[in-house]
């Protein structure tokens, strides 16, 4: 049997990192969502998801925020603006599909429009949103 094991930890805050074979540890997703589809809530009190892997966190209907490394990726609704998730028409649509394939998608965008939008994520003020999407095109 092998020596070396693949596992995952959490650090001192609260970032899962991934021990590979040389014992080099990269951080893994850090993914953002809601208040009340959460895992945990990290210590400045954004809700978040625990680990998976970027592929299947990309398919996962309650992630509407991705980092990962030096990318920053946030969730698109169907008419191609951000996803609200507290919005008025949005219940329900973040498990919709069309031919198999969710009607969302992920876009990556600059560190300052990625927090502007996970600040809206904890806030609910659309302030941040607002301000996310003019940033954004």
């Amino acid at each position: 049997m092998s020596e070396h094991k693949i596992r995952h930890d959490k650090d001192e805050y609260g970032f899962y990192t991934e021990v590979v074979e040389d014992n080099v540890q990269k951080e893994n997703t850090v993914l953002y969502t809601i208040s009340g589809r959460e895992d945990f809530v990290d210590r400045e009190g954004f809700f978040r998801i625990g680990f998976q892997p970027i592929e299947r966190a990309k398919v996962n209907p309650y992630v509407h925020a991705i980092k990962h490394q030096q990318r920053y990726l946030v969730k698109l609704g169907e008419n191609g603006k951000l996803f609200n998730p507290y919005g008025l028409y949005s219940e329900g649509m973040e498990t919709k599909q069309r031919v198999g394939r969710p009607t969302w998608k992920f876009m990556n965008t600059t560190k300052s429009n990625f927090n502007q939008y996970i600040n809206f994520l904890k806030t609910k003020n659309e302030l941040f949103l607002k301000n996310a999407e003019r940033e954004m095109f």
